[in-house]
């Protein structure tokens, strides 16, 4: 069992191709579901008001989308050696690309 801490990519900012996609998926989902996020933890847990939390929320999106702001999830994964077969849409292993790092 290995215990590995992946830099899982948001945005175009990798060099390496898989990880790009990898980095432009992941965008595009936290673009989408950050509204959901934001409205619910800021408006009730911090008492921001809708206009504080959509005007906050345009901010995050412009940062997702700047290609100068490195942003990465740490994923922490725990594998056996048996399972980093996993192959991607190319017959590549993203999976190997992500643990090279």
């Amino acid at each position: 069992m290995e215990h590995h801490v992946i830099k899982y990519p948001i945005g175009l900012w990798p060099k390496n191709k898989a990880l790009r996609q990898v980095g432009q998926y992941q965008r595009e989902i936290s673009a989408d579901g950050i509204a959901g996020l934001a409205f619910g933890t800021l408006c009730r847990g911090a008492s921001w008001t809708k206009e504080e939390v959509g005007l906050y929320i345009v901010d995050v999106k412009k940062s997702l989308m700047d290609s100068k702001v490195h942003s990465y999830y740490p994923f922490h994964g725990f594998m056996d050696r048996s399972h980093l077969m996993v192959r991607g849409p190319e017959g590549h292993s993203w999976m190997k690309a992500l643990l090279q790092q």
